[in-house]
């Protein structure tokens, strides 16, 4: 089935063309029948008039005494010489006392019936040369004699004028359709301008272009709609750039996974491989070995940290009241044997802060936090730790005295598998997941964590947390 598609433009300007041409035609319409019925009201009303001066002057001239039909005659053919009108006079029986020779079928019968004394009868009717006129019947009497007067009133003109007045309106109606159709046209271009632009740039934007958008000065509907529309489009240019970003992130995480994935893996093929294909004396064996012990714990950690990640993503945690000092104490305590190989020293600065934690991910979180201190220290040095309670906040503090961070370096140091020193942070077993479950753990407790850090002068974590509505 095949459709029509009629442009918003041409139907306002439809609309605005049937609205003038009904609304002229009712008033039109209105105006030329009440003309009409007013004037011919006029003429009917002088009709009458002139019907009752001439009963009038046939009573006056007849007087008091016998009528005479002559003289009635004589009276009326006067009266049509003066006034114009047609006159014909009856008796009671029906006999035609008077009537203009030339003018036998200008009144049509009947009319007489209808009057009395005090009542007149009239009638509009059409002649034969189809001319309107009305005519007119009456009763007159001298006590003892009655006559029927009829008179014949010419009101063509009125239909005439009304005919007149109607072919007028109908020309002055279609000039005026006729301006009203370019009148639309520009109204409905003006209307339609910004709706057209509106259109072009939703085009465009469908078509690739996220930067296109429309400019409407406007405090209508259309300029709140304009408004409206470019914050959607900045809306969906925000979501696709933050899709993006996504997909490349996800892109360099695979790209990143695959990366140290295949570091050990060829480690531990090659050495197996070497210890399969030939007989190697118990040092070198036992070398070998090791390499592949240490490469498959890397495995091992790599595969935990991202399974913790995951874990976190899909959890929701179980806080509880803890003594934060006491979960300080318990991961030094693990860390201390390591700490004290690296010629490394802690110094703590807690107070007595309560806060609510999940105490399993607060001891990772310390835990990653102190051990990436001390791979930033390689020669030995020191940590600080501190805690600082205030009303609605918990700030810890991880300060270091290690190489630092370059400055460029700090926004991406919460990346999947990223590390400052890759070499450094490979040799020391990472696989750059500790500062992106840390990231992890502390949004779930609600802080936040920041990064200062100099090159050569050490690095100091901040993390803040804050207390969540209950």
């Amino acid at each position: 089935m095949k459709t029509h598609n009629v442009r918003f433009r041409d139907k306002i300007q439809l609309i605005i063309v049937l609205m003038l041409t009904i609304s002229v035609s009712i008033c039109g319409t209105w105006l030329i029948s009440r003309s009409f019925i007013s004037a011919k009201s006029q003429r009917i009303e002088a009709a009458q008039n002139a019907q009752r001066m001439a009963m009038y002057t046939l009573v006056s001239t007849a007087g008091n005494s016998e009528w005479n039909d002559n003289r009635l005659s004589g009276t009326l053919r006067v009266l049509e010489h003066q006034v114009g009108q047609r006159f014909r006079l009856t008796d009671e029986n029906g006999h035609v006392v008077y009537q203009n020779q030339y003018n036998d079928q200008s009144f049509q019968p009947g009319m007489t019936q209808n009057v009395s004394d005090d009542k007149m009868a009239w009638r509009i009717q059409i002649n034969s040369h189809d001319n309107h006129e009305i005519q007119i019947a009456s009763a007159i009497s001298n006590g003892e004699d009655i006559y029927y007067l009829e008179s014949i009133y010419p009101i063509e003109s009125v239909y005439k004028s009304r005919d007149y007045m109607i072919s007028s309106f109908i020309g002055i109606t279609l000039v005026l359709i006729v301006i009203s159709i370019l009148v639309a046209r520009k109204v409905s271009f003006w209307i339609t301008s910004s709706l057209t632009r509106l259109a072009e740039t939703a085009c465009a934007i469908a078509g690739g272009d996220l930067s296109k958008r429309v400019y409407i000065k406007s405090d209508d509907e259309i300029g709140q709609l304009a408004n409206d529309f470019n914050r959607m489009a900045d809306q969906v240019s925000e979501n696709i750039n933050k899709l993006e970003q996504a997909m490349e992130r996800q892109e360099q995480f695979m790209a990143s996974f695959a990366h140290e994935m295949r570091t050990p893996m060829t480690s531990i093929i090659g050495y197996a491989d070497l210890m399969r294909s030939q007989e190697l004396p118990p040092d070198m064996r036992q070398q070998a070995a090791k390499y592949i012990f240490t490469e498959g714990k890397r495995l091992e950690s790599l595969s935990n940290k991202l399974l913790d990640i995951i874990v976190l993503q899909k959890t929701n945690i179980n806080k509880q009241k803890c003594k934060i000092l006491n979960l300080i104490e318990q991961v030094c305590g693990l860390l201390e044997k390591r700490m004290t190989e690296s010629n490394i020293k802690i110094e703590v600065c807690c107070d007595d802060s309560i806060w609510f934690v999940e105490q399993d991910l607060f001891k990772t979180l310390l835990s990653n936090l102190l051990d990436n201190a001390r791979k930033a220290m390689p020669d030995g040095g020191e940590i600080t730790l501190t805690t600082k309670k205030e009303v609605d906040t918990l700030k810890i503090e991880v300060k270091d005295t290690g190489y630092g961070i370059p400055e460029d370096e700090i926004p991406r140091l919460t990346d999947a598998f990223y590390r400052v020193d890759k070499a450094r942070a490979r040799a020391s077993g990472g696989a750059g997941l500790g500062l992106k479950l840390c990231k992890q753990i502390v949004q779930l407790h609600n802080g936040t964590m920041t990064f200062l850090s100099k090159k050569g002068e050490g690095t100091t974590v901040s993390i803040v947390l804050r207390k969540e509505d209950m």
